[in-house]
């Protein structure tokens, strides 16, 4: 069996970024062919793309005064784009002729490898940021909720992100708990009844994407008693973020989205209570995949390519595996409606006061 490369690239937001991805020297100079190719999501994450005919548009183009003539040439994710050449094997040690294949930015895989693809079918990221998921059939545009093409033909998905979240927890790990540890903070917070006796946290530390798009949001810890320790910024931190991902979900729903599963991925979800605390706070059942990184998912993208695997659907069938459920508590979910009620007047209420903090602090 020859052995494989697949790459994962992270897809740039703005025309700037775009820029510098595309004339990097370094990027250029370690080309592990002879030849550039990229697929039309990450052409879609340039915002330069043409849907009609799913490639870079001339229009768009010519708007900003770039020559379509420097852009790579657009192929299928799964495209065997070239293999391995000489130079490039005495660079990184991978055997001479091994085939490269395309592959995707890191949303897009990720989400592919969680098992996600089918219409309806969710997921909850929770990474350095964290991102709300959905799969459509067809492009479903809803600004400012963004919409990327699907590793499956004809499909589409979502995303929402929302600013802090594992950035957030790494963040009071360093300032507050750093003997503790992540596995102590998480032993600390399952040991707090849910809702924190009252102790809310607003994840606002870099401002706030969905459903606000505010940069001057700040976070807090709002209605702390003498009662409160040190297990309660823990756990109220966990249960901030699900707040943040139910505050995303409630606006995408009125623009029509609705999430029928959710898998829950990324580094934060390693932790059993922060996933049954997403899956009481949201009221929906929680999938718990074995892998849902974005390297796995561009592994068996690397297999669909090279063919290993028949398509997407025989991929996600062989490789993608649910570990366990959370199901929501009945009780918890209606204990945290009635907090969600005052996080979300608290936001409202708050905004305003954010905003004289960022202008009186921000020169």
């Amino acid at each position: 069996m020859p052995q494989l490369l697949w790459l994962t690239r992270h897809d740039s937001k703005a025309v700037a970024a775009t820029r510098r991805l595309f004339l990097a020297k370094d990027w250029l100079r370690f080309k592990l062919t002879a030849a550039w190719h990229t697929d039309y999501s990450d052409v879609v994450g340039a915002l330069l793309a043409d849907s009609s005919t799913r490639t870079w548009s001339p229009e768009l183009c010519e708007m900003i005064g770039w020559s379509q003539d420097t852009l790579p040439q657009v192929v299928e994710p799964t495209a065997i784009v070239g293999r391995i050449t000489p130079a490039a094997a005495a660079e990184c040690g991978l055997g001479v002729g091994t085939p490269v294949v395309c592959g995707s930015n890191d949303t897009t895989v990720e989400l592919f490898g969680a098992g996600a693809i089918r219409p309806g079918e969710g997921a909850v990221k929770l990474a350095t940021a964290a991102v709300l998921y959905q799969v459509t059939d067809g492009p479903l545009v809803r600004p400012p909720v963004s919409c990327y093409p699907h590793i499956v033909d004809g499909l589409y998905y979502t995303a929402t992100g929302i600013n802090s979240c594992a950035s957030a927890h790494r963040w009071l790990r360093d300032r507050f708990f750093a003997t503790d540890g992540f596995d102590g903070m998480d032993m600390l917070a399952t040991d707090v009844q849910p809702g924190s006796d009252g102790l809310l946290f607003h994840p606002y530390l870099q401002g706030e994407r969905a459903p606000y798009w505010d940069s001057k949001l700040r976070a807090d810890f709002l209605g702390l008693t003498m009662h409160h320790g040190r297990a309660h910024f823990v756990r109220a931190l966990y249960e901030g973020i699900a707040y943040a991902i139910r505050d995303a979900m409630t606006a995408a729903g009125t623009l029509g989205l609705r999430y029928d599963t959710l898998r829950i991925i990324g580094g934060g979800a390693r932790s059993a209570t922060w996933r049954q605390i997403v899956a009481d706070v949201l009221g929906k059942s929680i999938l718990v995949p074995a892998n849902g990184d974005a390297s796995f998912g561009a592994a068996a993208l690397a297999g669909i390519g090279v063919g290993l695997y028949d398509g997407p659907a025989d991929a996600v069938d062989r490789c993608c595996h649910v570990l366990g459920t959370h199901e929501p508590s009945a009780e918890n979910h209606g204990r945290y409606t009635e907090f969600f009620a005052v996080y979300s007047d608290a936001q409202r209420q708050l905004a305003e006061i954010n905003h004289h903090l960022h202008d009186l602090t921000v020169a």
